[in-house]
């Protein structure tokens, strides 16, 4: 069997997500491997708050991504702090 050598957690901020990445955090540690942290803004949740609020979408979207960024920048810095190499990716879907 090949090494694992990558390991994809998606994080939202929710303490489900932190737990989760806690964990692979340790996996990632024990078998040298990377980490790649996914946030992913939700666009029908984006939708439904632009409908809902009556804000504008590219600064809801804007506010949302920086949000995720804040986030993911706070992980990344955790994880070298632990010897883990780290990568941080925003998508959208």
């Amino acid at each position: 069997m090949a090494p694992i050598t990558k390991i994809l957690i998606p994080v939202d901020g929710s303490e489900a997500a932190l737990a989760a990445y806690r964990l692979a955090l340790e996996a990632a540690r024990a078998l040298a491997a990377e980490v790649i942290l996914l946030y992913v803004v939700d666009v029908s949740a984006l939708d439904e708050i632009v409908r809902l609020s009556g804000r504008e979408r590219p600064h809801l979207m804007h506010e949302m991504e920086d949000s995720g960024m804040k986030l993911l920048q706070s992980l990344s810095q955790e994880a070298g702090q632990q010897g883990v190499a780290a990568r941080v990716e925003i998508k959208s879907g």
